[in-house]
């Protein structure tokens, strides 16, 4: 898989440095998030709540509100100088060479996550720029307890930068994680719609 290969082998320990879980229809009265550092935003439903971003590459994090199905969206940016002398032209051409299929995904994620299933692997736009995209349940640990998660994933390299756009919901059974991720699906695939590389 060449540069981009082994830098995803790397860096997949940051898809969950955030827990990784993320209706609103509207987007008249969607706030906007904008981290002027790494130049990206997003828009986001006026109800959610930006957070502290957990972990050293977390870049923007928000959460679902209270007295909802638990959902947050995270954004980890991190710098990659072997990636700093591609243009993007280059890197464009290389990401949409590769292909990422489900064993691939799994192959990466099941020595942290042994449980990790993939349910839809594809190559997407966001913002124009091309990337992988996953659909997958695993589940965590966190303070003694078991937590479920059903989410969705977009990873992509641009020049000195790889990127991960991680949204989900969570729940204490496998159950109770799919019903969060159905519930905020339409809130989600909007969010991540809205991305933009500034």
């Amino acid at each position: 898989m060449k540069i981009i290969g082994r830098l995803f082998t790397l860096l997949l320990f940051l898809l969950f440095t955030a827990a990784m879980p993320c209706t609103s229809f509207g987007q008249s009265d969607w706030k906007t998030f904008r981290n002027t550092e790494f130049k990206f935003r997003f828009i986001y439903p006026s109800d959610w709540m930006v957070r502290t971003p957990r972990g050293q590459n977390v870049r923007g994090s928000i959460i679902s509100p209270k007295n909802t199905p638990h959902a947050n969206f995270n954004i980890v940016v991190k710098h990659k100088a072997e990636l700093s002398t591609m243009t993007k032209k280059e890197l464009k051409k290389e990401i949409e060479a590769d292909v990422l299929a489900p064993k691939d995904w799994r192959d990466l994620l099941e020595e942290k996550f042994p449980d990790v299933r993939i349910y839809g692997t594809k190559k997407i736009k966001i913002d124009n720029w091309p990337g992988y995209f996953s659909i997958y349940e695993s589940s965590y640990e966190a303070m003694q307890l078991k937590i479920y998660v059903k989410g969705i994933n977009y990873i992509t390299f641009t020049p000195g930068f790889f990127w991960h756009l991680g949204c989900g919901g969570t729940g204490r059974t496998p159950k109770e994680a799919h019903n969060s991720y159905e519930y905020w699906q339409p809130t989600m695939n909007r969010i991540f719609s809205s991305f933009v590389f500034e």
